[in-house]
């Protein structure tokens, strides 16, 4: 059995009160792997900006 089945097996011991619960765990999981992905990409941004700085600069001035 997979973690899946796993968590859905468990899901469906629950009572119905706790499922909002449950969901709002699972909403704020999704929302915090999204978030990480874009703290990644404007880290990588940044960096690119600070090495290619002197480029930036002459495009601006041309």
């Amino acid at each position: 059995m997979n973690t899946k089945d796993l968590v859905i097996q468990e899901l469906n011991q629950l009572p119905e009160t706790l499922l909002p619960k449950v969901l709002e765990s699972i909403r704020q999981l999704k929302s915090s792997k999204r978030d990480g992905a874009k703290q990644r990409v404007w880290q990588t941004y940044l960096e690119s900006e600070q090495e290619n700085e002197e480029v930036y600069q002459r495009l601006a001035n041309s």
